[in-house]
This record gives C-alpha cells, structure tokens and sequence, in this order.
C-alpha cells in the first residue's frame, strides 16, 4: 500500500473515532442510536423517538461538527476503498467493486442530507421513509465493496503463491 493510501485510511480512522465518540458521548440519548449507525434502518416511529430524545444542543451538534466529520468521513472511505481495489487487477469483479464504492458515497451523502432535513423539521413519514432506504443502501453497499475487496485480494494473494 503506497503512502497515500495510508495516509488517507489513518485519516478515516481518526475520522471514524471521532464521529464514534460523538455519537456515544453525545448523540445516543436514552439508548438511541444515531441515524447513520443503524444497520437495519428506522421506522418513523423510531425516528419520532430519537428526535424527541435529542435537546437542542445534542441537534446543533449532529447538524454541526458530527455533519462536518460525517461528510469528510465517507470520501476519505471511499478513496480508501476505491485505492484498494485499483491496486487488483482489472476486470469485472474490479468494476462491480467500485460501483459498489460509489454507490456507497451517494448514499451515504443522501442519508445526511435527509437526516439534516429530520433534524431541522421533525420526522415527517416521507423523508424517514428516504433516510432510511439511504442508510440500507449505505451499509449493503459497503459491505459489498468491501466484501468484494477482500475478495479480490484472496484471489491475487492466493494467484501469487
């Protein structure tokens, strides 16, 4: 793995810690979970719930610093991703494996968008109905990337022997 590549995975590291630590310190009141971590996504019920749980100060930092942290925190994963599948060889495992690293991005970028409208005007049915599809389509796709990176790296690992 070249120096960029490190650079840029430590960087997603410390990332991830920090909008870890936010989210527990900060932004899960009462046991609830912050949009975004919420493999299985939300119903509007769960969402009507969280958002009663969060005061104001707990809203302006998701909308805040955590925002800031969660919209760098998907590009330095993507380029992460995105740089371990250029280094496999080309073909259509490689190709299926960086639509699943873009689709990841989109959707991650459209559940924050969404999860900021929830934040600013409450849980209307129709944008948790949205946010929640994103967050689905977040976690399945990056766990296809990445499923499919480490698959490619077996694969060539095991070709080198």
């Amino acid at each position: 793995m070249n120096r960029w590549l490190r650079i840029t995975w430590a960087l997603a590291a410390a990332c991830f810690l920090a909008l870890a630590v936010l989210s527990i310190g900060w932004l899960e009141p009462d046991g609830h979970k912050v949009f975004d971590s919420r493999l299985f996504g939300y119903s509007p019920e769960q969402a009507e719930a969280y958002l009663a749980a969060l005061g104001p100060r707990a809203r302006a930092l998701y909308l805040g610093l955590f925002r800031g942290l969660d919209t760098v925190f998907p590009a330095l994963l993507a380029v992460g991703l995105a740089g371990i599948i250029l280094q496999r060889p080309r073909g259509a495992m490689r190709v299926l494996a960086l639509g699943a690293v873009l689709l990841y991005l989109v959707a991650d970028y459209s559940e924050n968008a969404l999860v900021a409208a929830l934040l600013r005007g409450g849980p209307d049915a129709q944008t948790v109905w949205w946010a929640s599809r994103a967050t689905l389509t977040k976690w399945a796709s990056l766990g296809g990337a990445a499923g499919l990176a480490a698959l490619m790296a077996w694969r060539q690992g095991k070709g080198s022997r």
